[in-house]
């Protein structure tokens, strides 16, 4: 089941409200727009829902008053609505529906109704229940047996990981080893991770894994000849402690994961995550923050295209966001999500809510990156002075272009 539509409010009824409405996704999205307009906060929105649906993070009173309004579809075309409003600690509403027929409707004063299965039939019928409101009914009512349409919901939010690739991606975390283990935390949507699910794609895949991970760090201009896990080799590090290696061509030993540059280790701890999804299948949708950030423009275009068939071979969704003019003049508007930023609100713009204008710019012969910085969104735009723009110099930087 993959994530159609989102829309979301923070802050609800209150001065500093925030919201967009109509987020629609398509198989792989980059997310743009300018400093502030609001990229992050909905990557990180569609997290809180994922996380809220597999109690990865707990309703508390720091949550505040939040709306979310979700349109799913599964490879069968069947479709699902998941809406949900909290405040503070408390469920305000929630209700789900398959196919615009409501199975799960919540409403203000807590009692609840639910479709239930009924034994040995396909038929359903009505139940009420009340349960305490810093809990969700989608995940108190799960029931294989009775209420086995709540199961999509939940295996959604299960698979969806989020990464904010201008962090340290793990780079300061290590692993203990112990005679014949090494011991490392289990939880596998930790954005720091990258040991973890570096030992378990070896473990899994001992091949495929690791000569995967090979061929992408060479596609992005790495020449490593291997990728290991050894001890390091750092000053009064406690005995056993483990490292991530890369032995590159030309270098006399391996390079230990903190004295990679940043920018590398970057790439690689994303390019474990991804390839790992790849192969096991158990991501239904990868969200990466500032993708590129710390890389040089090529490098940044070729990781877009290898999370790209990442995502094709794992069939799971992409959803990036930059604000980088090159990673931008790489991947085509029609993947685009525009997102500008109006007082309590961030405006949605796509090729599907803005065709004309998004058609109308294939003809300028400018950079994808100009139709945001000249907001060619604007209706009082002329097209026809649009010709040696201020950002022309720029060139196609990057393969892809419009």
């Amino acid at each position: 089941m993959k994530l159609k539509l989102l829309s979301f409010i923070d802050y609800v009824g209150l001065p500093y409200e925030w919201k967009f409405n109509g987020l629609l996704l398509q198989d792989r999205n980059l997310v743009v727009g300018k400093n502030a307009s609001g990229k992050s906060r909905i990557l990180s929105s569609i997290n809180d829902l994922a996380s809220l649906l597999t109690k990865r993070v707990q309703l508390s009173a720091s949550a505040g008053a939040m709306s979310w309004e979700a349109d799913f579809a599964d490879e069968k075309g069947i479709t699902y609505k998941y809406e949900l409003k909290i405040n503070q600690s408390a469920v305000l509403s929630e209700k789900f529906s398959r196919d615009g027929l409501t199975l799960l409707n919540r409403p203000a004063d807590g009692v609840a109704t639910i479709q239930t299965k009924q034994p040995g039939t396909d038929a359903t019928q009505p139940m009420d229940f009340k349960i305490p409101n810093h809990e969700l009914a989608a995940v108190n009512k799960m029931d294989l047996i009775q209420t086995p349409f709540l199961e999509p919901l939940l295996k959604w939010g299960d698979e969806v990981f989020y990464y904010r690739f201008g962090t340290t991606m793990g780079q300061d975390r290590y692993g203990m080893a112990t005679p014949g283990q090494v011991n490392f935390d289990p939880l596998k949507h930790d954005e720091n991770s990258v040991m973890p699910k570096w030992i378990l794609g070896h473990q899994k895949y001992p091949d495929a894994f690791p000569n995967a991970l090979k061929d992408d760090m060479r596609r992005l201009g790495y020449e490593v000849e291997r990728v290991n896990l050894e001890k390091t080799t750092l000053l009064n590090a406690p005995e056993g402690m483990m490292t991530l290696t890369v032995k590159e061509k030309g270098l006399a030993r391996p390079t230990e994961q903190h004295f990679m540059s940043q920018g590398m280790f970057r790439a690689y701890s994303i390019l474990v995550h991804a390839n790992y999804f790849a192969l096991v299948r158990e991501c239904g949708c990868l969200l990466i923050d500032d993708i590129g950030e710390g890389l040089d423009f090529e490098r940044s275009c070729i990781l877009i295209d290898l999370l790209s068939e990442k995502a094709r071979a794992g069939k799971f969704q992409l959803v990036m966001s930059t604000n980088d003019r090159f990673i931008m003049n790489h991947v085509p508007l029609k993947d685009w999500t525009i997102v500008k930023r109006e007082s309590g609100q961030s405006r949605i713009y796509n090729y599907e809510n803005s065709k004309k204008h998004f058609d109308e710019f294939k003809f300028t012969g400018l950079n994808n990156f100009d139709f945001l910085a000249m907001d060619f969104l604007n209706e009082d735009i002329d097209l026809d002075d649009t010709e040696g723009s201020p950002n022309e110099e720029n060139g196609n930087l990057c393969r892809g272009g419009n």
